[in-house]
Formats: C-alpha cells, structure tokens, sequence
C-alpha cells in the first residue's frame, strides 16, 4: 500500500509537469540481454504525438542508468521532467499510481502499474504476458505487439537451442518491425477517452 504520506509527496511532484493528462513512462535499461526494449527514439516520437493530440505531460521513472535512453528519446520530445535514479521503489509506484496512464516496456514496473489499477500500455516484443501466467485485467491493460508469427520467441529468458530462441534471432522484427503510428492508434483507441478526459477535468 502507498502511505498518505507518499500520496502527498507524489502529488506535489507531479504538480511539476504543470498539466494533465500525466503519463508515467519508463524507457528500460540501456541493454537487455533480452531484446526486449523497444527504441528511446521511437518512445520520444511517440510522446510527440500523444502530447499534440492531448497535450500529455510525461513523468519519466526509472533507473539513473537510464539517462542514456532518456536523451535519445528527447530527439523526439523535450521529455523535461524525470525522477530517474532520484527515488526509491515506493516513490516511484507512488509517481505512477499519481499518473492517469502508464507507458513502458515489458519491464517490472510496467507490472507494477498495472497492479496498481494505472491503465497500462506495454510494449512486449518476444514476449507476452500469457507465457508467463500475468493475470492482466483487460479492460485496463494494452498490450501493444506487432503480431509478428515467431512471436512469442522467449520462453522465461531461457529458450532452448532446437526452439526458436531469441539469443540467434538475427532480425528482431518483432520490435524493430513495431512502428510509432500503430502504438500511437493502439493507444488512442483504448486510452483516447481516458487521456480527454483527464485533460477536460484538472480537479480530479
């Protein structure tokens, strides 16, 4: 559970992004042995559109070796504000559970929004969330894939050599193939009266 205090203290942080709707957004660690992390790049062109069309502000969470990604992704967006490396795990469920959507990578946090009841948009590349039994409640949880067929590749990180296995992959498509316009509608069509509004009401 999020203390009152924590809520409070989240609340006067998020006051920073100076509007709503609030995003949290988590770019993932600079390297994966996974593959699983979906280009900085392509997350800053796709906060770009989401803040034209919504006029979104986005709290970016994570880790302080993150900051490499960060900075990719502001060739996209200007992405001002970010908490990373700058709180604990408790302060950082708390920024999510403050943000009225959550975006990010098949990453440990992008599970902890979601068990937090924050909409969730995760992007999932050689993996999904039925491999591994995520109870997802779908009336809340996006999962953003390309559809690609050797998807889902992984299997707990530890495929086998006679299956396919995402370590010989040679392409990736799965993520690379993964285009900003597709997120970008995958997003407004389950989110779109989520994020308006958000924006409409500022008292909430």
């Amino acid at each position: 559970p999020i203390s009152d205090q924590l809520k409070s203290w989240a609340k006067t942080e998020l006051a920073k992004l100076g509007g709503r709707p609030r995003i949290a957004l988590h770019l993932g660690p600079p390297q994966s042995q996974y593959h699983k992390i979906w280009a900085p790049e392509r997350f800053g062109a796709l906060c770009e559109r989401l803040t034209k069309e919504y006029g979104a502000r986005f709290a970016v969470i994570g880790a302080a070796n993150e900051l490499g990604p960060l900075e990719r992704a502001r060739k996209n967006h200007p992405l001002e504000h970010h908490w990373l490396g700058k709180t604990n795990l408790l302060e950082s469920f708390a920024l999510i559970a403050g943000c009225d959507l959550f975006i990010g990578n098949d990453t440990g946090l992008a599970k902890a929004a979601a068990a937090l009841g924050v909409p969730t948009a995760t992007v999932w590349g050689l993996s999904d969330p039925g491999e591994v039994g995520v109870p997802w409640n779908a009336a809340q949880n996006l999962d953003i894939r390309t559809g690609i067929g050797c998807s889902p590749c992984a299997r707990l990180g530890m495929a086998k050599e006679d299956q396919l296995n995402y370590l010989i992959c040679g392409h990736h498509d799965c993520l690379e193939k993964l285009e900003v316009p597709f997120a970008f509608e995958a997003i407004r069509g389950k989110y779109g009266a989520v994020l308006d509004s958000a924006r409409r009401d500022p008292y909430t």
